[in-house]
């Protein structure tokens, strides 16, 4: 069964993930200079973002927070 530290490490994995593509990938001159790569680039990125947010609304809605 996973757990609540199965689903924050997830939404930490997905975080990273983001981060580092967005400073290794978007920032590169060499994509910067083809539209059609930098574009297919974005979209993964905007991708990954939407399975961030989706994660983290699982992992709240299993594990809410104590008030």
């Amino acid at each position: 069964m996973l757990d609540e530290f199965a689903y924050h490490e997830a939404v930490d994995r997905l975080f990273v993930i983001q981060d580092m593509a967005n400073g290794c990938l978007v920032d590169h001159p060499a994509i910067q200079a083809e539209p059609e790569v930098l574009e297919k680039v974005q979209h993964a990125l905007s991708t990954l973002a939407d399975a961030y947010q989706l994660m983290a609304r699982k992992e709240e809605e299993k594990f809410p927070v104590a008030a």
